[in-house]
């Protein structure tokens, strides 16, 4: 009795491609039709397509969403498809850019001075609970498109900065990948997280995402100091404090009003 040949390994990796390959066919166009029924259709002015065929939808796709369908604040957030493309038409072509001047270097770091005191006027904002300025504040270009232009110059800046002082500058939060992100991923992270949480945060968690904001800033300047405008006066750094350091009692700033106002009350009764 000749014994059973097994399939070669060749084979066996081709068949198994075949099958993968019509499974996920299959599951495509299964789902296409799922969602073409009527019952699934959406209540929106046109049909949006399926989750596959329509995954990451573009900014005219977006438009068709209801607000009855997607609260205001959601249509205004962009498509995967949308932040691909202004990466691609935008910052990937930013960093092909010619030859870096001097100058472009310095209005870089002038650029990272202004943001570094505008956080002050943030700061401001966020101890009078000021949400609403606040997330306005966070959002001005100063600390985005014009703090990207800005660090995507001075990375690129090997003419007049050193791997150092490059790699301390780093890529911004979504390019890094694998290699070392820098103090520019750090702010972006934490202007991120502050963002997404304006409103939930108390004022002291506000000051901590601004604090990290700051030191990333500080330390992309103390890099490139031979390139600072010296007009622009910027203060001392002052190292953010625990509420149990704010009073000599160990007593947080809520305590300390709880207790106040407790002090208020048993005054008015003694009266």
């Amino acid at each position: 009795m000749s014994p059973i040949k097994k399939p070669s390994t060749a084979l066996m990796t081709l068949q198994l491609t075949a099958f993968s390959f019509l499974t996920a066919v299959s599951l495509i166009t299964w789902e296409d039709l799922s969602n073409s029924h009527p019952m699934r259709q959406s209540t929106a002015s046109q049909p949006l397509g399926s989750t596959v065929r329509g995954m990451a939808f573009g900014w005219q796709e977006r438009q068709l969403l209801q607000s009855d369908i997607e609260p205001e604040q959601l249509q205004a957030i962009p498509s995967y498809n949308e932040v691909m493309l202004k990466h691609r038409t935008l910052r990937v072509r930013s960093w092909e850019t010619g030859e870096i001047t001097k100058q472009d270097v310095q209005k870089a770091v002038r650029t990272i001075q202004l943001a570094l005191i505008f956080l002050d006027e943030c700061k401001y904002l966020a101890n009078n609970y000021e949400w609403d300025s606040l997330a306005s504040s966070i959002r001005k270009p100063i600390l985005h498109s014009e703090l990207e232009e800005a660090c995507g110059i001075l990375k690129r800046a090997n003419g007049f900065l050193s791997v150092e002082a490059r790699d301390e500058v780093g890529f911004d939060w979504g390019s890094c990948a694998w290699r070392h992100c820098g103090a520019f991923a750090d702010a972006q992270e934490a202007l991120d997280e502050l963002e997404s949480l304006v409103g939930v945060f108390e004022p002291f968690e506000c000051l901590f995402c601004l604090d990290v904001v700051e030191r990333s800033f500080r330390d992309m300047l103390a890099v490139t100091k031979d390139f600072q405008d010296p007009n622009i006066v910027m203060r001392e750094y002052e190292s953010l404090k625990r509420m149990s350091d704010l009073n000599e009692d160990e007593v947080d700033g809520t305590e300390a009003d709880y207790l106040a106002a407790l002090e208020l009350l048993r005054s008015s009764d003694g009266e």
